[in-house]
Formats: C-alpha cells, structure tokens, sequence
C-alpha cells in the first residue's frame, strides 16, 4: 500500500511530486516541508484563525512525531511482515481519516465562501 498526496498549491504540489520520484522521504525533504508549512501558517493575517491554526500546528507536530516513534519502535521489534501489513493499513486509514476531515472541512470553505 501507498499513499500520495495531491495539492491544489502548484509549488507544494510540484515539492510533493520531486520528493515522490524516488519513493524515500529524506530527513532534509521532510524538514523542508514542516518549514515552508510553518512559513504558510506565518503569512496568516486574522488572529482568531491563526489562532486556531497554531493549535493545528502543534497537533500535526505531534503526530508527525508519533510516526517517526511508531516506525522506530516496529523496526526494533522486527515485525513480521503480516504484522507490517497490518501496521501500515491501520496508519494508513488513520492517514486517510485526517485528509477526509480536511476534505469535509477546510477544503469545503472555498465553495461555503463563494455562495
């Protein structure tokens, strides 16, 4: 299983498409990301929502952070591979739970805001 991201940002999108060439994630490629998503946070202009967006922020830190230990911790104990198919389905959905929440949320605004 895989999973690839799409964004609708020509830049982040062309950054996703580079970084998927080669199916590894480096440390230096993962960093770049947090920094320019941290960096579009930045540029936010209403309080209330940036607000809301650094609690965001500190959430998706935090499970960014929950995957590299997940990782870390099947690699030392040598998963066999069904438990590592088992692992990466559960991570996946979960991963898959969080886009479909942007879907059905953040992404909607654009419509929500035009009617």
């Amino acid at each position: 299983m895989t999973l690839s991201i799409t964004s609708s940002l020509p830049a982040l999108n062309s950054e996703l498409r580079e970084i998927e060439k080669d199916n590894i994630t480096t440390p230096a490629e993962f960093l770049h990301i947090r920094k320019s998503a941290d960096a579009e946070l930045e540029a936010l202009k209403n309080s209330t929502i940036l607000a809301a967006t650094k609690d965001f922020q500190k959430e998706i830190d935090g499970a960014a952070e929950s995957l590299q230990k997940l990782a870390l911790a099947a690699r030392k104990n040598k998963l066999t591979s069904e438990d590592r198919a088992a692992l990466v389905a559960a991570v996946e959905a979960q991963v898959a739970y969080l886009v479909l929440g942007y879907k059905s949320s953040v992404e909607r605004l654009n419509d929500f805001n035009h009617q």
